[in-house]
């Protein structure tokens, strides 16, 4: 493709400018004039006079998530991703009818910073080969913030209370898991194996042969979340992709447990009803 930009910024002699019309989080920009950087703090908008946020929110509706990253947000995503293609999701515009096993999945980061981390934490349900997204935790949250939310996203989900909680267990590990086990049940530590970008190739088959679900945003308003979460994917291996992290690690449980009876996976013990669910507990 003739991307001059592009081409430019490989040869390394040139300063990036890269304004996006809603800053998605704190940006230093380096102006090759003046020393003093300019800093804009998360979500502040370019051109409030000429583009405000309700207009460019309207934009992002009627051009589409990924339309509206590349031309306001300066963060082209193109149609052959390796990872995740955006028409390899499928959508449920109803809940199925029970199911053989379901897990949270969760990817904390335990510190509120705009710059930092999200939490994303989700509530899958595996259906015979099919794995459907329930709801979803995006949030920058510290670590109190982080044990309410999974208190709250269990009380919301009691079906959940039974199954397993999955969090992965890097630097901040056994203490703060520690503390999660005294407030909440089925807090399971799991250790992550190879690369991201392995794991989520582990796992990407499932998409592309559309055995996972999400909600309609169409059916279920409060599933807005879902057109952002197919952007993460969409970049990945690109930040921020905690997203991805969280539903790859619940991916690659769900489908290494045999439906029927308590397997162990990795030393863990899953919890595996014999005749499945036939509820959600909404």
């Amino acid at each position: 493709a003739n991307d001059v930009a592009a081409k430019l910024i490989v040869q390394n002699q040139w300063t990036h400018l890269s304004l996006q019309a809603v800053a998605d989080e704190e940006t230093k920009i380096h102006m090759p004039i003046k020393k003093k950087p300019i800093v804009r703090p998360l979500g502040d908008v370019l051109w409030k006079e000429r583009e405000p946020m309700n207009l460019l929110q309207a934009q992002k509706i009627a051009m589409g998530s990924r339309a509206y990253s590349a031309q306001y947000q300066q963060n082209p995503t193109g149609d052959d991703a390796n990872f995740f293609k955006r028409d390899w999701w499928r959508f449920y515009k109803k809940r199925p009818d029970g199911f053989d096993i379901g897990c949270q999945t969760w990817d904390l980061a335990f510190k509120d910073h705009d710059t930092s981390s999200y939490v994303a934490g989700y509530y899958l349900v595996r259906r015979g080969p099919d794995i459907y997204v329930m709801d979803e935790v995006h949030a920058h949250l510290n670590f109190p913030a982080t044990v309410t939310a999974i208190e709250t996203f269990t009380n919301k989900w009691p079906a959940t209370m039974k199954m397993h909680k999955l969090v992965e267990d890097t630097t901040n590990g056994p203490a703060v898991i520690a503390t999660l086990q005294t407030k909440i049940p089925g807090i399971i530590p799991v250790r992550p194996e190879g690369s991201k970008v392995a794991r989520a190739s582990a796992v990407s088959a499932s998409v592309e042969g559309g055995n996972v679900w999400l909600p309609d945003p169409l059916v279920y308003p409060d599933a807005r979340w879902v057109n952002d979460f197919i952007e993460e994917f969409a970049r990945f291996p690109a930040e921020p992709n905690d997203r991805v992290d969280a539903i790859s690690q619940g991916l690659l449980r769900l489908q290494l447990a045999n439906v029927g009876r308590e397997e162990e996976v990795e030393g863990d013990s899953l919890f595996l009803p014999s005749n499945g669910y036939n509820e959600f507990g909404e």
